[in-house]
């Protein structure tokens, strides 16, 4: 029915790679069953990578964000420096939870038509980390920790109205 001919594969601009005939990555060989499995294993491994990689992706821009919120307090005499790095561990954990929201989003949408079950169980994760991270949010702006007008409470004392000035 066929003869079979070297399958040439490779040759892409990312990564950048030469051509290579399908004997260079299946050096042996292997039945139709064992070479599906090494694909599989292959696929799932890079699948899981670039999972890792955009979520990280999410993560940085998140803290390119919240960067400068965490280097704000260094002007703090004194204890500045000591704030600071609490203030950098809280963006943080802010942008880890908001990166979290984002990135079960976009694969829940991606899910949502290969497999409606884990679309929908990621959409639930989405929405339950963009609730817990707005949720952070507006705990630190009721405690006085930022929105604007007046000094952040650093929790020594309890916010007090602002009187208008005339």
């Amino acid at each position: 029915p066929g003869a079979l001919e070297p399958y040439e594969a490779g040759g892409g601009w990312f990564p950048p790679c030469k051509p290579r005939e399908l004997e260079y990555y299946m050096g042996k060989a292997l039945s139709p069953a064992e070479m599906f499995g090494v694909l599989k294993a292959n696929l799932d491994s890079m699948t899981m990578l670039v999972r890792l990689l955009c979520y990280g992706i999410f993560f940085a821009g998140f803290m390119m964000i919240g960067g400068p919120l965490a280097v704000a307090p260094q002007i703090v005499p004194c204890v500045g420096e000591y704030i600071a790095g609490v203030a950098q561990c809280m963006v943080a954990c802010v942008a880890a939870v908001f990166a979290l929201g984002l990135w079960a989003f976009s694969t829940a949408i991606a899910w949502l038509f290969y497999n409606p079950v884990y679309g929908i169980a990621l959409l639930v994760v989405a929405g339950a980390a963009s609730y817990i991270g707005n949720n952070m949010v507006q705990k630190a702006k009721h405690e006085g920790g930022g929105g604007g007008g007046g000094a952040p409470n650093l929790g020594f004392s309890k916010p007090q109205d602002e009187v208008p000035l005339v």
